[in-house]
C-alpha cells in the first residue's frame, strides 16, 4: 500500500444523529433481556411453590394435581410462561448479538433453559399427565418423579443467573449508542469538503492503493471499506473489477459526498452511515475489509475489531493502514512534501498529522489490541510513517 494514502490525515468520525438502528436494537435488547429475566424469576417462584407445597403432598393425595377434582391446574401457569420465554429468549439473543459479552451469557441461559425443557417434555410431562388422568398406581414412581423434578430447579437458577449477567453486560456496554464514536472533532460540512478537496489532489495514490487491493481479491469479492471518507479508494477499486463494495462512515457529510462521487464516476458502490463499533451488517457478509488512516480515531478500537471479525466470512481478511505512534517529525515533513499540496495545505496537513500521532498506535499496541479480539493475532508491516496491519478470520 502507498504510504501517502495510508497516512493522510484521516477524518475523525462524526457522531450519528438521532436514534438510528443501533439505538432501537439496543432498547429492544434491554427490554427482551429484562422480560426474559422476569419470566425466568417467575419460573423459579413457580418451581419453589411446587417443590415446597405441591410435590410433598400429591403422591399421597393425587386429587391435589387433578383440576377436575378441585386440584391445582399447573398448565394454566406453565404453558403461558414457557410460551412467553420461548419467544423472549431468542429475541433477546438476536437483539443483543452485537454485544459479545451479553451474547455469551444469553447463550448460556438459553442452553440451560433448553436442557431443562427437553428433559421436562421427554420425561416429566408424560408422567405428570398420566398421574393426573389415572391416579398414582405406583407410589415409588411418583416419589421418583418428585425427587428428579427437584433437580430441574438448578437448571432454572442457572438460566436466571446467566440472564442477570447478560443484563449487566448490556448496561456496561452502554447501548443505546448515543456515544461519541470518534476521537477529536467531527468532520462534517465545510471540514469534510476541505478534506475531500485536499485528498483529491493525490488521486494517483488512490489508484495505486486500489491496484494493490485488487491484487488481493478474487473476482466478485465482497469488500467493506470502514471510514472511506469521500470514497475515492472504494470508487477506484470498483473500476478495476466486478466487486461488491460497501463503504461505512459515521460522517453524514462523507456518506453524501462519497455517494455523489460514485454516481459521477458511474460505478456501483453503496455508502452507508454507521458506527465502526456497531456495524449494520449481518455476520459473514464480507470477504475483505479495509480501514485506511481512521483506526486511531475510533473511540472503541477493540469493539471495532470485534465487529470486523463478526462481519468477515471465514478466511476473510481485514487490512488496517494507519499512522504509527513513533513516526518522526522529519518523516512526516518529508511525507507531506511529496503530496504536493501547496504551502498552506501542507502546513495544515503536517500540523494535523503531528497531532494525530499522539493517538496513533505502536506495533506492540496493535498486537495487544488484536489479542483481545477474536482475531487473536495480526501481521504488521512498517511503512514510511505508518503501519499495515493484517488480520485474518
Amino acid at each position: 500500500m502507498s504510504t501517502t494514502l495510508a497516512n493522510s490525515p484521516k477524518h475523525a468520525e462524526a457522531p450519528a444523529v438521532g436514534p438510528g438502528p443501533a439505538s432501537w436494537r439496543a432498547r429492544l435488547a434491554a427490554g427482551a433481556v429484562t422480560t426474559s429475566l422476569f419470566l425466568t424469576a417467575l419460573a423459579v417462584g413457580g418451581s419453589l411453590y411446587e417443590h415446597l407445597v405441591v410435590d410433598p403432598v400429591w403422591p399421597g393425595n393425587v386429587a391435589v394435581i387433578q383440576p377436575d377434582q378441585g386440584g391445582v391446574n399447573r398448565k394454566l401457569f406453565w404453558m403461558p410462561l414457557h410460551a412467553a420465554l420461548t419467544l423472549a429468549l431468542p429475541l433477546a439473543l438476536w437483539a443483543s448479538w452485537r454485544n459479545p459479552a451479553a451474547r455469551r451469557w444469553l447463550l448460556a441461559a438459553i442452553g440451560s433453559y433448553v436442557a431443562m425443557r427437553l428433559w421436562t417434555m421427554l420425561y416429566f410431562i408424560p408422567l405428570a399427565l398420566r398421574f393426573e388422568a389415572e391416579g398414582v398406581a405406583d407410589a415409588s414412581a411418583a416419589q421418583a418423579w418428585v425427587l428428579l423434578s427437584a433437580l430441574r430447579l438448578p437448571l432454572v437458577l442457572a438460566s436466571l443467573a446467566a440472564l442477570g449477567m447478560a443484563a449487566r453486560r448490556l448496561d456496561e456496554g452502554g447501548p443505546p449508542r448515543r456515544h461519541k464514536g470518534y476521537k477529536g472533532l467531527p468532520l462534517e460540512g465545510v471540514l469534510a469538503r476541505w478534506y475531500a478537496r485536499n485528498t483529491a489532489r493525490v488521486m494517483r495514490e488512490y489508484e495505486q492503493a486500489a491496484q494493490a487491493l485488487a491484487g488481493k481479491l478474487k473476482s466478485g469479492a465482497s469488500v467493506l471499506e470502514v471510514a472511506p471518507g469521500p470514497g475515492y479508494l472504494a470508487i477506484e477499486l470498483a473500476q478495476l473489477g466486478p466487486y461488491c463494495i460497501v463503504g461505512l462512515d459515521i460522517s453524514h457529510s462523507f456518506v453524501a459526498l462519497a455517494a455523489d462521487n460514485a454516481r459521477k464516476a458511474g460505478v456501483q458502490v453503496r455508502f452507508e452511515q454507521g458506527d465502526a463499533a456497531s456495524m449494520p451488517f449481518e455476520p459473514d457478509s464480507f470477504d475483505f475489509i479495509v480501514c485506511r488512516a481512521a483506526f486511531k480515531n475510533f473511540s472503541e478500537p477493540i469493539q471495532a475489531l470485534h465487529e470486523m471479525h463478526r462481519v468477515l466470512r471465514p478466511g476473510g481478511q481485514a487490512l488496517i493502514l494507519d499512522l504509527r505512534s513513533d513516526a518522526s517529525a522529519e518523516a512526516i515533513d518529508a511525507h507531506v512534501k511529496g503530496m504536493g499540496l501547496g504551502r498552506i495545505n501542507s502546513f495544515l496537513t503536517e500540523l494535523i498529522l503531528k497531532r494525530l500521532r499522539k493517538r496513533a498506535y505502536s506495533q506492540e499496541q496493535f498486537h495487544q489490541i488484536a489479542s483481545r479480539t477474536p482475531f487473536k493475532t495480526c501481521a504488521i508491516r512498517e511503512e514510511q510513517i505508518g503501519l499495515e496491519v493484517s488480520l485474518t478470520k
